[in-house]
């Protein structure tokens, strides 16, 4: 399958990454931003760096996050190597984006990627999503 054509079942892994990250953040750090003046309003960027550090580390270690090893998605340079630690941070930095923007990034980066088949984070480190292996 083309990147393009992986595309909804990309939605549904990041959905299943999310609801992980969501269980992390809120066990490990709301009560803390709660806490701090003005903490909630971190929120975002906090879940950004979480989810940027949880996709850096399972796309580099396996080129999966869970969520994509449940759909069967797997992660590949577009010359269909394996990533290496630093492109899956690169890819990963998106998310950081996402925090700092409260989202705004996301949303645009899906419009685009459902056209093309790559995030931002894929074009920056030059990867796609595929079905399989």
């Amino acid at each position: 399958m083309q990147a393009k054509e992986v595309f909804a079942i990309r939605i549904v892994a990041f959905i299943i990454d999310a609801v992980i990250i969501g269980v992390i953040y809120n066990i490990a750090i709301s009560w803390l931003l709660n806490a701090i003046p003005y903490g909630p309003y971190f929120g975002f960027i906090v879940w950004g760096g979480i989810f940027f550090l949880y996709a850096g580390i399972m796309t580099g270690y396996k080129g999966q996050t869970v969520g994509k090893m449940i759909m069967g998605l797997k992660v590949v340079k577009e010359d269909g190597t394996p990533l290496t630690q630093g492109d899956a941070f690169t890819r990963s930095a998106e998310f950081l984006l996402w925090g700092v923007t409260f989202g705004i990034v996301a949303l645009l980066a899906l419009i685009w990627a459902a056209d093309k088949g790559q995030r931002l984070g894929d074009q920056w480190a030059h990867t796609y999503v595929i079905k399989g292996q």
